[in-house]
């Protein structure tokens, strides 16, 4: 074939500019928060032949008064829209890029764009509350919230009528259908609820499906499905989510919904029960046949099934006046860096670690997190390295509002929005004394797991006051032959009792039964050590014979126990 044939067909293909309606489709001009970098305008190509854009111009209009046009981009010889297609002209942050990437600087209603052909034909769409008649064509279309594109459903449609002809959209679709004839999209998903599950417990994953096509939906068209995959117990640095999904994956499925009109919308849920302790990213999708929108019909999220890496260990909701709330964490069997978590409380807002400061836990390490550190510092021991602000500061409730409600929520999730550990308390309790946790590997939802601390003002970045359990009372002594001076400095006295709480003395006698030195003597916790320089009224005590003797009962009264060790000092 001669070089002339190709390149007349080639021109009988490309219809020269003018001889084909092309549309303004769909305009976004105004962006959640700064407009820069996501505004765009798509043109549409309802013809059944290739339209060049060369010679084509976009213009923007201001509707505070007449013949205020500006030029937006023109086309070029390499400009040319393919039969019922779109052309994205945009700003550098659109997605999918745009087919040509120009600043267009669109303002908020009353306003308008215009295309102008080669010929001088024009297709104006104005919005807002337009005066000036040049700017809109029949009656100008509303101005849309922030988030939304005006947009002709569907695509091509045009009754000389901005206001008939164009609605708001949301999402916006640049290079994509406005609406297709089939389409399905799951919205106003909050995750999964609950986050965190113990193995074997359900968690149910809800949305709003919604009929996006232009058509109707027969009953049994549509199905749900739920996806579950293993993802790692703490955030990857991979920018893409770690966790795939296969064949294996799916985990729930429901086939059997209703029809749908166009528009209507109807809630969904699935639920599904990890059997395996861990984290899971779960994918909750919509499915039709010759879905016309690809991206619109997913939702995913993260569940935790049992306690994760970074647990709550200690609340203290209810502090003595001056002093600040503060909460304690754990690092739980592997090193954690605080900075990827966030803590909320039952508002849902997240308080974010101090990412100026070094905020790594090593293992069965905790830390304190609370407003205000120097306040924490000046009433409670600790060091600056384990004590970080959170900000804002969920403020905790000391009571319930409504008696069937608990006081609030302590949630500890990663930046994936992955749950590690949640806990709800009643309130009410004393002030000046936490909440502490029995058990960092059961659950932390449980109500059992947690109870009052033993000791004023809590145990924070030391062991609970609060057993596992209770177990068999104990005494021992570092050494039975202590030689002060020549040994270690202090003697250490160990004691463990049957109940969380107790009202505790311990003394050391001398062998004539005479107390010589009282060590403890009031509330204790379940376990602790306490130790002893030998004196007595900063006196040393003479080499001989003594005792140590433990007395205790329970806190709320009951039996008392009695225990002694002998004990040596040696000259």
């Amino acid at each position: 074939m001669s070089f002339l044939i190709r390149l007349s067909l080639a021109c009988l293909l490309l219809v020269p500019a003018g001889a084909a309606a092309v549309s303004l489709n769909e305009i976004y001009y105004d962006h959640p928060g700064a407009d820069a970098g996501y505004e765009f305008i798509e043109l549409w190509n309802p013809a059944d032949t290739t339209v060049s854009l060369a010679g084509y111009r976009l213009q923007a209009g201001d509707g505070a008064g007449p013949a205020r046009w500006r030029g937006l981009w023109q086309g070029s010889a390499a400009d040319a829209l393919p039969p019922h297609s779109r052309f994205v002209v945009g700003e550098a942050l659109v997605v999918p890029p745009p087919d040509r990437v120009t600043t267009l600087g669109l303002e908020n209603g009353p306003d308008a764009v215009r295309l102008v052909a080669p010929d001088g034909a024009t297709q104006t769409v104005g919005y807002g509350a337009l005066t000036f008649s040049e700017y809109f064509d029949g009656a100008p279309a509303p101005d849309v919230d922030a988030g939304y594109s005006l947009a002709r459903v569907p695509d091509g449609v045009d009754t000389h009528d901005n206001a008939r002809d164009f609605v708001a959209l949301s999402p916006p679709t640049p290079g994509g259908p406005n609406r297709p004839e089939r389409d399905v999209a799951l919205t106003q998903s909050g995750g999964a609820e609950p986050a965190i599950v113990a193995p074997g417990e359900a968690t149910r994953a809800s949305a709003i499906l919604v009929n996006r096509g232009a058509g109707a939906l027969q009953a049994g068209e549509t199905a749900v499905l739920l996806w579950s995959a293993r993802a790692p117990d703490v955030p990857s640095d991979s920018p893409a989510p770690v966790g795939d999904f296969s064949a294996d994956s799916l985990v729930a499925q429901d086939d059997e919904l209703g029809g749908l009109e166009a528009g209507d919308s109807l809630p969904v849920a699935l639920s599904w029960a990890p059997a395996a302790p861990g984290a899971y990213r779960i994918a909750l999708a919509a499915r039709i046949d010759d879905d016309g929108e690809a991206g619109n019909d997913r939702l995913e999220s993260y569940v935790r099934a049992g306690v994760g890496p970074l647990v709550v260990s200690e609340v203290m909701y209810a502090p003595e006046p001056g002093d600040p709330e503060w909460i304690e964490v754990r690092a739980r069997g592997a090193s954690v860096d605080l900075t990827r978590f966030r803590l909320t409380d039952a508002t849902g807002k997240p308080a974010r670690i101090d990412g100026r400061t070094l905020a790594y836990l090593e293992p069965d390490s905790a830390a304190i997190l609370t407003e205000d550190v120097d306040a924490f510092l000046a009433a409670h021991a600790g060091t600056r390295a384990r004590v970080f602000a959170a900000a804002p500061w969920p403020i905790l409730n000391n009571t319930a509002s409504d008696p069937a409600r608990p006081a609030d929520r302590v949630v500890l999730s990663d930046e994936r929005g992955c749950v590690s550990d949640a806990m709800s308390y009643a309130g009410g309790g004393p002030a000046g004394y936490s909440l502490e946790r029995r058990d960092d590997q059961a659950m932390g939802s449980d109500a059992a797991n947690w109870g009052v601390s033993a000791i004023a003002g809590g145990t924070p970045l030391a062991p609970n006051s609060l057993l596992v359990a209770p177990a068999r009372a104990g005494l021992s002594l570092s050494a039975r032959v202590w030689r002060r001076g020549a040994g270690p400095p202090r003697l250490e006295v160990a004691y463990r009792l049957g109940w969380e709480r107790a009202l505790l003395r311990v003394s050391v006698f001398d062998a004539r039964g005479r107390e010589r030195s009282r060590l403890v003597d009031g509330p204790a916790a379940a376990s602790g050590t306490v130790e002893w320089d030998g004196r007595a009224s900063g006196q040393a005590l003479p080499p001989g014979a003594y005792f140590v003797a433990l007395e205790a009962r329970p806190a709320q009264g009951g039996a008392r126990i009695r225990l002694a060790e002998p004990l040596v000092l040696a000259p």
